[in-house]
């Protein structure tokens, strides 16, 4: 895994000299944030390529659901607060758990759901486990140490102030 990896990061390095080579020199104005842009693109690009190939080799199904899921986010500026949503459906209160650290928002949760059948002395449980896990770097101004959360209806909702200016 990890040799296939490198290998497509290497192809991404040897490709990144190749396309600036094209443009006329003298037309080029190096602006490192656009570059560096570029590149997040196109990694995001590679790893969607070996995602995609990943999951249509049978040998690779087994693990998808033993991978965190990314939940669905919103981070929306409100004036004197921040407020983040997160889907995290079928997850108890309890078992959500949000930290702040370095200016980084963390959020990790765990489902779990039995399943139990009966037919003709036939007794079938199954159980699922599912665990969803994403960070988030926050804006400067956020005063994240002071955040308040709520859970509803699958729904994490976190409200994080603004530093007094």
């Amino acid at each position: 895994m990890k040799k296939v990896i490198l290998a497509m990061m290497a192809s991404l390095l040897l490709t990144v000299p190749n396309a600036m080579a094209e443009e006329k020199a003298s037309d080029i104005v190096f602006n490192p944030f656009e570059e560096i842009r570029k590149m997040q693109k196109e990694m995001d690009s590679i790893f969607e390529r070996f995602h995609q190939k990943m999951m249509k080799e049978d040998m690779f199904s087994k693990f998808t659901f033993s991978f965190p899921s990314t939940p669905a986010m919103d981070l929306v500026d409100k004036g004197d607060d921040y407020v983040l949503q997160a889907d995290i459906p079928g997850a108890e209160k309890n078992k959500i758990d949000v930290t702040v650290e370095d200016g980084e928002l963390k959020i990790e949760a765990e489902t779990s759901k039995d399943k139990k059948e009966e037919s003709k002395g036939y007794l079938k449980k199954e159980r699922f486990v599912s665990s969803y896990m994403r960070m988030i770097t926050l804006p400067e101004d956020a005063n994240a140490e002071k955040f308040e959360s709520e859970y509803k209806n699958g729904v994490l909702k976190i409200t994080i102030p603004k530093k007094k200016k």
